[in-house]
């Protein structure tokens, strides 16, 4: 095969370009010799193009010719097994088969990126089951390959930077950020979003909302983001920062985009941060409204982590629909590891009735947090739905002792103090602080009788919680 078809060819794998398609035929006369091998070759590309997807008797038979046409030339091999792995995409086993083969053969191949193929998709199949050890292992083969092209390196270091997250690894999450934040623009350059979309997710983890917005400003500036790329970012960052009425001006202007464009996959992201919108303005039976209208556009989940699935969560606790609740989790979340959703299972024990479990679970997420007190700042919500007495069984079984108060009651006091921590008797509208552990809290509805009462207290702690921040 000449050094130009075999181009054409490598061109069409790699990015499943329909023009790549268009110029080897060209290329290829009917008479030529070549044709009915580059053909075959170039078959699977054309298949994967429209979306196919195989069954493995149908894969083994188009993929066999591939194969044999491809066998003395390393580079075009690997460019084939990656087209087949993509078509095997609803059977893992099929797909097993194929990665086996392909890292075998990435030795074998001289160039790169060519051979960096079989480690991205050895990647792909560890985060299929959720092995993130043998994930980071394929990224690190990865680096290795990638030593000397600056791209490629970028685009395996954006990807451990994600799995880092996964494993609340936060020092090596720090160590990347540190190193990924200023190559941004490169990373636009070349395509890699998910390389930007965790810098995002880092930095809306540990609260860093002045970082946020700044990325969002220069993206926009630099123009080299697609339109709708980041959306979800600055919707996370306009809710974050309560920014209600921008939020909903933001979102009337990319519904009108994505009607214009037909793009229904926006259009359910959108109806899902409407829901949200409509959470954080307590209009609850609006929300729910509006995520069956997002259900009837996007009848299953096309993504395993989508927004219409994190909305449906925050809809189903605040609703208070514990089944719904469950099968979400499950759904985002199926290894109990992301610490985000750690506390969706604080509040979902909290709505069984399950004190011991909240218990376990809000200490697991201190545990995940560790002294990282910024992450905290996103979660402190959470402190107000559990009650101190809740909250001091958590402290003492860190091994530590704080001050407290619950009011004024005898008996929880007695229990407190009997768990190793002080209680303190206080009227609703005070707070008791223990400045060592950086504890504050109220008694709020343990004492009060409605919001009027127990609104001076919260504001109180809120204050000094901001101010110990």
């Amino acid at each position: 095969m000449d050094t130009t078809t075999r181009q054409h060819l490598i061109d069409a794998f790699i990015h499943g370009r329909r023009d790549a398609l268009d110029a080897l035929a060209a290329a290829l006369p009917e008479t030529d010799p070549q044709r009915p091998t580059a053909l075959a070759l170039a078959g699977l590309v054309s298949w994967l193009a429209e979306g196919r997807r195989a069954e493995p008797r149908e894969l083994r038979q188009r993929l066999d010719p591939a194969l044999t046409a491809a066998e003395s030339d390393p580079a075009l091999l690997m460019c084939v097994l990656n087209v087949a792995y993509r078509c095997a995409a609803n059977h893992p086993t099929e797909q097993q088969v194929i990665v086996r083969r392909a890292i075998a053969l990435a030795p074998r191949v001289p160039q790169p990126r060519i051979a960096a193929i079989a480690w991205r998709m050895e990647h792909w199949q560890a985060i299929a089951i959720h092995d993130r050890p043998r994930a980071l292992r394929a990224l690190e083969a990865g680096l290795a390959i990638a030593s000397d092209d600056a791209d490629l390196h970028l685009e395996f270091t954006g990807k451990q930077l994600w799995q880092h997250l996964r494993l609340d690894d936060f020092d090596e999450v720090e160590r990347l950020v540190a190193w990924l934040a200023p190559r941004v623009a490169d990373c636009l350059r070349c395509g890699m979003i998910e390389v930007v979309d965790g810098l995002f997710g880092w930095w809306l983890a540990i609260d860093d909302l002045d970082a946020v917005e700044k990325l969002l400003a220069d993206i926009a500036a630099s123009a080299q983001a697609e339109a709708g790329e980041f959306d979800w970012a600055r919707v996370d960052l306009l809710l974050r920062r309560r920014r209600l009425s921008d939020l909903e001006a933001f979102l009337a202007r990319i519904e009108a985009r994505a009607r214009a464009q037909n793009d229904r996959t926006a259009l359910v992201d959108i109806l899902a941060w409407r829901a949200q919108l409509a959470l954080a303005r307590r209009r609850n039976d609006e929300a729910r409204q509006l995520l069956e209208s997002a259900n009837r556009l996007q009848p299953r989940f096309e993504r395993r982590r989508s927004e219409l699935l994190d909305a449906t969560l925050a809809v189903a606790l605040a609703c208070r629909d514990v089944t719904q609740a469950q099968a979400t989790l499950a759904a985002l979340d199926p290894q109990q590891q992301d610490q985000d959703h750690q506390m969706d299972r604080v509040r979902l024990r909290l709505l069984q009735g399950d004190e011991a479990g909240a218990v376990r679970a809000f200490a697991r997420l201190l545990r995940m947090i560790g002294d990282r007190r910024s992450m905290l700042a996103p979660r402190l919500d959470l402190a107000f739905e559990l009650e101190p007495a809740t909250l001091a069984r958590i402290i003492a079984n860190r091994g530590q002792k704080a001050r407290l108060t619950i009011g004024t009651d005898a008996g929880t006091a007695r229990a407190i103090n009997g768990m190793g921590c002080t209680h303190e008797n206080h009227a609703v509208t005070e707070i008791a602080v223990d400045e060592g552990l950086r504890v504050v809290s109220t008694p709020a509805y343990m004492l009060g009788r409605g919001p009027a009462e127990v609104y001076e207290g919260i504001r109180r702690l809120v204050e000094r919680v901001l101010a110990m921040a």
